[in-house]
Order: structure tokens, then sequence, then C-alpha cells
């Protein structure tokens, strides 16, 4: 067997910069290989006074996520060391490739989000299509291994053309030993404040729903958060880690979470391990009831329906601290571990030949 002793991770933001999931994600991914031993420089953007975090090595450098696609040069002395070369969407595949075919080194990418035509709500119907495109010129670059993060988002990418027969889906884990279930007295939202993440939808539910206490917690733009705290039912509190986020967690009873589209959906795993019941269009399986992102009514009902059966409430946040535990870091990079063996042992076969 070829021994791993070197990845270079290649991200466009890193902690303690953080925009969403991704940075959790990439975070908890070089802890626990250099737990297991292995050698992590993590490549990114930000302060480059900021050399580590964590004793995680990292090299930042002071451009835009954007500008990012374009420092391939820059980055590529600090990849000649590596075994493997790990990126992810969106703003690290196209620097990471060019650094991959230069220096003859394999590169593994793993899609931490797939948006599709969804990109067209987000952005408008012009910039949108532009995303789109990009994204879909991302996905499909050559790798050694392409990575997805649920058997829904590899659906997903197949149903848009994108070629998936050779994909490996490995599910994210999350911190099980932060979340735990205490007395629970409101429904919560967690995520960024955005039309995607279902936003509207909870402040309708809130607005129809007068006698539920709600807690809503994340970040984005003023307006948004301004409209939330608007709401006599409802408190806001501004995200700032996620541990913070599980103690709120812990209190809520019911977790809504009207998502358009999502390629994993860590909000709603940690809402399970916290014995939360789910009222969400998630395609994670989960105890609760399932919507439809757009369907108001039904979340409405969904969620007095749990708030006035608090025996079948309860029942659900138990079932769903089992579901749960199964996502754990130790078996993600125990997967992704093993991925990185094989594209080693291919790499070198061709090599030889």
């Amino acid at each position: 067997m070829t021994a791993l002793k070197q990845v270079a991770i290649i991200h466009e933001r890193f902690p303690p910069d953080y925009a969403g999931g991704g940075e959790y994600v990439v975070y908890q991914m070089a802890k626990h290989l250099q737990l297991r031993g292995v050698k992590v420089t993590v490549l990114t953007t930000g302060d480059p006074a900021l050399t580590s975090y964590d004793g995680i090595t990292t090299v930042r450098l002071p451009c835009s996520v954007y500008a990012f696609n374009l420092k391939a040069s820059t980055l590529l002395p600090y990849c000649r060391d590596a075994d493997v070369i790990q990126a992810f969407t969106y703003h690290s595949i196209l620097p990471a490739s060019k650094i991959a075919n230069k220096l003859g080194k394999p590169l593994v990418k793993m899609m931490l989000a797939l948006f599709g035509k969804e990109w067209r709500t987000m952005k408008g119907p012009v910039v949108g299509r532009l995303f789109e495109w990009f994204e879909r010129k991302l996905v499909r670059m050559p790798a050694s291994h392409d990575i997805y993060i649920s058997d829904f988002s590899r659906h997903y990418a197949a149903s848009l053309g994108i070629p998936t027969q050779n994909a490996i889906v490995i599910e994210p884990g999350i911190s099980l030993e932060d979340y735990r279930s205490a007395e629970k007295s409101y429904v919560m939202f967690a995520g960024k404040l955005n039309p995607r993440k279902g936003l509207q939808q909870v402040i309708n539910a809130a607005t129809q729903l007068p006698e539920v206490q709600f807690v809503i917690t994340g970040w984005g733009s003023d307006d948004a958060m301004q409209s939330v705290e608007s709401l006599r039912n409802v408190r806001f509190e501004a995200f700032t880690d996620r541990l913070s986020m599980a103690r709120l967690l812990s209190h809520a009873a019911v977790f809504v979470f009207p998502t358009r589209i999502e390629t994993f959906g860590l909000a709603v795993a940690e809402a399970m391990a916290s014995g939360c019941a789910i009222v969400s269009s998630s395609e994670l399986p989960f105890a609760g009831i399932k919507v439809k992102a757009d369907d108001s009514h039904a979340i409405v009902e969904g969620i007095r329906c749990l708030v006035e059966d608090p025996e079948r409430c309860a029942r659900y946040g138990e079932e769903n601290t089992v579901k749960a535990s199964g996502y754990t870091w130790n078996a993600h990079i125990e997967a992704l571990l093993k991925v990185y063996e094989r594209t080693l042992q291919s790499s070198n076969q061709n090599l030889d030949n």
C-alpha cells in the first residue's frame, strides 16, 4: 500500500473566516486528517498574517473568492510536496486543476454545493445562468475522483447530465458530542437568511402562528435580519459559531427548514442530533413531517401539528437522535482515506506504465 503523508487542501474560505457549512466541513476534514497523522496545508483566502488555525497550517491570499480562481501560479509552490490535492466547489477547483496538471499530482474534487437551475432564483435570470454555467464547468472538470456528500446530490448531478458513474458518496459528519437534548420550548430555524433556505416561509409560519415561540439564528443582509426581528413571537440570535447554535438547538422542540435545495443539510442533521422533530423539505431521512419547500400551508400545519402533540413531537425527536448518530467524522475520514489510497495506487500505476 502507498503511504499518504501530505494533503494540500484548497478552499475559498477557512476559519475563522466563515460563510456557511462548507467551511465547517473543510475544517473538520483537515482536523481529522491531522489526527490520523497526515500533514495538511490549507490554501485559502484571507489575512496572510494568519498562518495557522487550531494547529492547521494555512496559506491565505489577500484576494476575493472570485479572484482566487486565478491564483494557481501563486498556490502551486505550496502543493509540490503534497501526495494528493483536495479541492471543493466552487472557487478552488479551477486553480487546483491547473496545479494538479502542472505538477502531475492526483486531484480529488468534493461537491460541497450544487445548485443547478436554482442559481437563477438566487442570482436572477441573467447572472444566475452565468453561475449555473460556471458550476457545470467546474463539476465536469476531470479529477482522479469525484466525491458527493449525499446520494441525492449525486442523483441531482446525474439529472443535469453530469457523469456520475464513477463518483463516490461520502457523507459529512457532525460534532455529535456538541449536541444534546434539553427542555424543549420553541420552534427553530437555523441557516443563511436567504430565499433558498426558506426564510420567507419561516416568517410566514411565525406570522400565522402568533401563539408559538420561534427562534431564528443565522446570518445575512440587514434587510433579512430586520424582517425577522420585527415579529413579536420571534427571537433572533445572530449566528456566531456552531457551539452557540447547538445550545439553541438543545431547547428546540421542532426544527423547521423549508430549503429549496441542499447538497446535504448539516443544520437538519444537527437538529436531529439535538432531539428535534423536523418539518422540512430536506431529502435527509428524518422523523417528522416532510413538506414541499413552497407549500406554505403544509409548513404551517406541520408545525402546528407537532406543537399541539408534544408526545408525538418528543417521539420524533428521540428517533432523530438515533438516526443522527451515524453522522460521524471518523466514518467520513475512514472513507476519505480509502479514496486517497486508491488515488495514490492508481497514480503510481500510471507512472509505472
